[in-house]
């Protein structure tokens, strides 16, 4: 098939490496005239185990060029995939416009072009972006979604350093879209995956990356918090959270993860407040914001909250510092509970200047001493609260 790919960073490059590894032709767009001539070079943009040789070998068998022209993409493509950057805004929020200029572009371009057309999004997006992007092209090219062209909504779940695997193994493959016109090329295109195109409502589609990576940040925030307490009661926390983890039918688990009523019972705010006073006695501070959070997500409130719109319970944490890439510390009061969720929770554990030293995060994310320092989980439990905080 013949795809241009909008987008040459860290996701569009493996994107285009991995679809010319199974023979598709690519067209790679993108501003920047450096990774543009990089990748017409042979070379690849981004440092990832075996994307180089995907590039190389895929210019060498005249299977992908690079191009600063959107019009030359669309024209020489039967589908485009878009992976441009949709970064955080100071208000949490992510900032859509690079989504939306590419938009208005190919909407220009499908103007002109009479063959039937597919947009596929693997950029991280904000709720309504689907109904927008739909808007914008019917607007711009004069054309009908559904019979001149479609959309289609597919999130990625790359990580660094695993990317290649993670695109051919991914956990689930999910698209959302209003109309079928289409799909059986999609389908097509992405055949080579392990996990075949499960159809999803759109607006789910939307937020399920959002979702993912703010637990992520959850889980690296309460394993931290775990590791504190050990470090002050001689405890071995890489043993222990090893043993937490075996737990296979309650803790990591999907037990307690559908949304609904607020935690309660005989056991969890007992044990809950046991296990603060433990920390308060051995003077750990500001533990609060994580453990209450594991419980209350556990309990799925705040997915509650943001599906159904019902209000999620205050707490009061003060004085929580986190990392981000662009503020290292920050004063939180009267947040709400998502807030820990927004971040890194803190360096907690080794009181670490990471200014000054770099600390690699941990496999799987929940062990101690793993500081949660990526900018795609901490932009996107960033969105998670800028919703919850309207």
């Amino acid at each position: 098939m013949n795809v241009s790919v909008f987008g040459l960073g860290y996701v569009g490059c493996i994107t285009s490496g991995c679809l010319i590894e199974q023979g598709n032709f690519v067209v790679g767009v993108d501003i920047d005239n450096n990774k543009v001539n990089m990748i017409n070079h042979g070379e690849s943009t981004v440092v990832e185990r075996g994307i180089s040789e995907y590039i190389r070998k895929g210019i060498k068998n005249n299977l992908i060029e690079a191009t600063t022209s959107e019009s030359d993409a669309v024209k020489k493509s039967d589908i485009a995939i878009i992976c441009v950057g949709t970064p955080g805004t100071e208000q949490g929020h992510l900032d859509m416009k690079n989504i939306y200029s590419v938009v208005e572009k190919i909407a220009k371009i499908l103007s002109e072009k009479n063959d039937f057309y597919i947009i596929i999004v693997r950029s991280t997006v904000m709720p309504g972006t689907f109904s927008n992007i739909v808007e914008i092209i019917e607007k711009i090219s004069n054309k009908k979604c559904g019979d001149d062209f479609n959309v289609f909504i597919m999130p990625e779940f790359l990580r660094e350093g695993n990317a290649i695997h993670d695109f051919y193994n991914p956990p689930y493959t999910l698209v959302g879209y209003d109309q079928m016109e289409g799909i059986h090329i999609v389908e097509e295109l992405f055949s080579f995956l392990s996990a075949p195109l499960i159809r999803v409502d759109v607006k789910i589609v939307e937020l399920i990356k959002l979702i993912s990576n703010s637990y992520h940040a959850l889980k690296v925030s309460f394993a931290n918090e775990i590791g504190r307490v050990c470090k002050k009661l001689d405890i071995d926390s890489q043993l222990l959270m090893e043993l937490f983890k075996d737990d296979k039918l309650l803790n990591i688990s999907s037990k307690y993860f559908n949304p609904g009523f607020s935690f309660g019972g005989s056991c969890l705010p007992k044990d809950l407040n046991a296990f603060n006073s433990i920390a308060n006695n051995y003077t750990v501070e500001d533990l609060t914001a994580a453990s209450q959070l594991f419980l209350t997500v556990a309990s799925s409130s705040m997915i509650s909250a943001v599906a159904l719109d019902i209000p999620v319970i205050l707490y009061d944490f003060t004085q929580i510092n986190y990392i981000d890439r662009y503020q290292y510390t920050r004063s939180v009061k009267r947040v709400f509970n998502l807030e820990s969720m927004k971040i890194a929770v803190k360096n907690i554990l080794l009181n670490v200047d990471v200014r000054k030293k770099t600390i690699k995060m941990q496999r799987h994310r929940i062990k101690p001493f793993a500081i949660l320092d990526g900018k795609c989980t901490e932009r996107n439990a960033s969105v998670i609260m800028s919703y919850l905080s309207e």
